[in-house]
């Protein structure tokens, strides 16, 4: 399963993927307001296919997706 986790990296938000079946790291980029993560995390998950559930911030699902019913 992947997962992208936002972290706060000093003043800003750091955009990682994680695979937790290989164990691959890995840093897409930086953010410097927490709005603008996440709309960068959401336009990786639609790249590589991965459900918006499966966005983290600081290890925790964010509400709004991990918790609207589907269409």
């Amino acid at each position: 399963m992947s997962q992208i986790h936002i972290q706060q990296k000093g003043e800003g938000f750091s955009i990682i993927l994680l695979k937790q079946t290989t164990g691959i790291r890995q840093e897409f980029g930086y953010c410097t307001g927490y709005c603008e993560s996440v709309v960068f995390a959401l336009e990786k998950a639609k790249q590589l296919h991965i459900p918006e559930q499966n966005i983290l911030y600081q290890g925790r699902k964010i509400g709004f997706f991990a918790y609207r019913d589907p269409l």
